[in-house]
């Protein structure tokens, strides 16, 4: 459930086998859904296609739209039943991508508004019965944060797009968000517990995170009224610059503290039956072993395009 991998052609052949070990590897972890990224349209959109019938894994994307005809290049949505909940997909491309020109707008395609696709897949989702909805992003963090403040019924964000890696999940508006790094760095978790409340999801653990969160905070407010006070005395020289940046600071931090108080407070009224959310980050590195199956693929690719010398 993560945006996909693939990369422009290097050698004849190259990028589509490459692909086709990705999407093999993905329907043997059991992959559900994927949504398409700006970087996977440069394999071609009937590629796409076919792989995606070949290894019975759906692709998404609720605004990415073919010029000459209107219509998506993909469908928007796709619904899932998970143990007692109906799980809804749906998947969005950031219009600001800077390999739009290259990939998008030479094939033929087009990204539209974001707000107004995820308004259209949420309804069709909820029309569906889909009590959870998930949103596969390709959008970076102030783009998600738009689509949950003004679209209602989105539960969970998740993305890989940016370097915005979170270890636990970051609330925006009413859903949350987690970003599991780019390149396939991290692997990212979401455990959903299920109880008798699925009015609204809260994070697991959420009460300890925002305790220590606002003890950071408040000491972050301390050092920087003491260097403001400071400087109010003599003991220090504060240009106006630093000054207005301190100032600055001081505001961001207790509008976070605010924020954070009655998030805090509000948490005293959970629902003993509310249902939750987990986030546990798995670092992709040499201390995880290689599943055999998945290394034989690989080093197959490997063997029929060897790595160029002195490529990286």
């Amino acid at each position: 459930m993560t945006p996909g991998p693939f990369t422009a052609e290097e050698r004849p052949g190259e990028a589509l086998t490459r692909a086709d070990v990705f999407m093999k590897s993905m329907a043997y972890m059991g992959y559900s859904v994927m949504n398409i990224g700006v970087l996977d349209v440069a394999l071609g959109v009937s590629h796409l296609q076919e792989l995606s019938k070949k290894h019975k894994i759906p692709m998404i994307s609720a605004n990415l739209y073919t010029k000459a005809t209107g219509e998506r290049v993909f469908p928007a949505t796709l619904a899932v039943q998970a143990g007692p909940l109906k799980v809804g997909f749906f998947g969005l491309l950031s219009p600001r991508s800077p390999a739009i020109e290259k990939h998008i707008e030479p094939n033929g395609l087009e990204i539209r508004p974001v707000v107004q696709e995820a308004q259209a897949a949420v309804k069709e989702l909820r029309a569906q019965g889909c009590d959870f909805i998930v949103l596969l992003s390709q959008l970076n963090r102030p783009e998600a944060e738009q689509v949950v403040n003004q679209v209602s019924g989105i539960h969970l964000v998740l993305g890989s797009l940016t370097q915005d890696m979170t270890m636990k999940l970051a609330p925006i508006g009413p859903s949350y968000y987690a970003d599991a790094f780019q390149k396939g760095k991290f692997l990212g978790e979401v455990m959903v517990h299920v109880r008798g409340n699925r009015d609204r999801y809260f994070m697991a653990g959420r009460r300890a995170a925002m305790e220590q969160e606002r003890q950071d905070l408040a000491s972050q407010l301390m050092t920087t009224r003491s260097q403001l006070q400071i400087g109010d005395r003599g003991g220090i020289a504060l240009t106006a610059d630093a000054r207005k940046n301190l100032e600055q600071q001081l505001a961001d931090l207790k509008a976070r503290q605010q924020k954070i108080t009655t998030e805090l407070e509000g948490s005293l009224a959970l629902p003993p039956d509310a249902s939750t959310l987990e986030l546990s980050m798995v670092a992709l590195d040499q201390t995880l072993p290689d599943d055999p199956t998945v290394d034989g693929w690989v080093k197959k690719f490997q063997k029929k395009y060897p790595k160029p010398k002195g490529g990286h």
